[in-house]
């Protein structure tokens, strides 16, 4: 484990404070503003987890759902503003984690967590 997170937001007021978060608890940050930025950032350095929003111009978070899917075994988490069709369909999508914007620091640090918990006890 690299300990790093990468972000993927348009918004950059979103991915400062995703990145303040992830800091905190000590990961290493990159930051994506969109899902084609997001795969040359993968390739080059596999995160531990992608912090993704879905909506973004040129290719969404969706699309970058089924991308990285289909490519690699990186846990998401996804960060949005949209509501209950959103969570519907990223869990139809396999999609365990997500925090509402705008973000509560402490929910994001939270699934984080969550999330690093999860994945850590499947390897075992």
């Amino acid at each position: 484990m690299n300990n790093k997170i990468l972000i993927v937001d348009d918004d950059s007021d979103s991915s400062i404070i995703q990145q303040s978060i992830a800091q905190k608890l000590g990961y290493y940050t990159q930051v994506a503003i969109n899902g084609i930025d997001a795969i040359t950032c993968i390739r080059q350095d596999l995160p531990d987890i992608i912090l993704l929003d879905i909506f973004m111009p040129q290719m969404d978070g969706y699309e970058t759902i089924e991308y990285i899917q289909e490519n690699f075994n990186i846990p998401i988490i996804i960060v949005t503003a949209g509501g209950n069709q959103i969570v519907k369909k990223i869990k139809e999508m396999g999609i365990l984690f997500y925090v509402q914007k705008p973000i509560v620091p402490n929910k994001l640090q939270k699934e984080i967590n969550r999330c690093i918990k999860y994945y850590e006890d499947k390897k075992i």
